[in-house]
């Protein structure tokens, strides 16, 4: 019986041997472009952030949560994702609950046109590759991904085995949370003599998009939270850029019907400040200066109309305070150029 014991635990202690190496190697080998903005919500505190930023790269590289700590005390953090569309960011947020219990969910519909289930390959790769092993991330492989391609993300250890080339040292350290998810763009593209098209011109709201916004509103009522649909400034003249726009008023219409809060900074030029000659870094997504001034009208907003707290002098919010330096320091470095 005693060999039996023995042997038993053997089995066990190996095997768990092997899933401690077997989850170092993935995390080495592992892309971690974007990994930050997607693990952030386990590097904090849990339950402290009391506001969640999603979506795609707009609200990636155009929010700050650091802006919004600096001007109001808010606990925010920034959980969206390159590329990530409406379906992915519903099982981003599934998995932000299980660590977070946000007073606010903020979301940018600037993906709202995508008409898939699941986007580009890598962005997913981005959103589900840093997600812990939970019903979230099995539900969104299983749900949004196709039978014979599911392989890749349940074992990311398949599509990333080849990396060991390209391996540097940053590869091994941990990851830099310090923006609390968001990322900074210091390059300036001139936009000047951009007009969108006129608010009340609207495209129809595909089925996909819809039922999962639907879905969001539903997850952030179970857990408490309010839902705030945003459009952040973009200068797309393309066709595509058209219709995007058209969708986001079709969107705001949408949430006018249902009761939810919509701010369209498409349209409100003026309250933000937002100069079309300066605050871009290209036609889709904001500058730092962009988005340190969509920021402070975002905190200005949330402090408003959601009575958040103001967590400056808590203790258990040193993950703020500790990264004044870094976010003051980069800042610096947008103005240098």
């Amino acid at each position: 019986m005693r060999k039996k014991w023995k042997g038993a635990l053997g089995v066990i202690a190996f095997a768990l041997i092997f899933a401690l190496l077997f989850s170092g190697a993935s995390y080495v080998l592992r892309d971690k472009r974007y990994a930050a903005n997607a693990s952030v919500v386990y590097a904090l505190p849990k339950n402290s952030a009391d506001v969640l930023f999603a979506g795609s790269s707009h609200m990636l590289n155009g929010v700050y949560p650091m802006e919004v700590w600096k001007q109001t005390g808010v606990a925010s953090c920034n959980i969206a994702q390159n590329g990530q569309i409406i379906p992915e960011t519903y099982y981003a947020l599934m998995e932000a609950f299980r660590y977070q219990s946000p007073k606010v969910v903020v979301l940018d519909v600037y993906k709202m046109v995508e008409s898939a289930k699941m986007g580009l390959t890598v962005s997913f790769h981005f959103t589900v590759d840093s997600m812990r092993l939970g019903l979230p991330k099995l539900r969104a492989i299983f749900d949004l991904v196709p039978a014979a391609e599911r392989a890749e993300y349940l074992v990311d250890l398949i599509t990333y085995h080849t990396r060991w080339k390209e391996l540097t040292a940053s590869d091994f350290a941990p990851l830099d949370t310090t923006l609390k998810g968001s990322e900074m763009l210091f390059t300036t593209q001139s936009n000047a003599g951009y007009t969108p098209c006129p608010e009340d011109e609207t495209a129809p709201l595909n089925d996909v998009a819809l039922d999962y916004l639907q879905r969001i509103d539903a997850l952030c009522r179970k857990h408490g939270a309010a839902l705030l649909l945003v459009a952040l400034p973009f200068a797309d003249t393309e066709q595509d850029g058209l219709q995007r726009q058209q969708t986001v008023n079709a969107v705001e219409a949408w949430a006018e019907r249902q009761g939810i809060p919509f701010l369209n900074y498409i349209y409100r030029m003026d309250e933000t400040g937002i100069d079309l000659a300066s605050d871009y870094s290209d036609n889709y997504h904001l500058n730092w200066r962009g988005a340190v001034k969509i920021s402070d009208c975002l905190a200005a907003y949330l402090q408003a109309h959601y009575g958040l707290p103001d967590r400056r002098g808590e203790a258990a919010y040193a993950s703020w305070r500790d990264a004044e330096a870094s976010y003051a320091e980069r800042l610096e470095q947008g103005a240098a150029k």
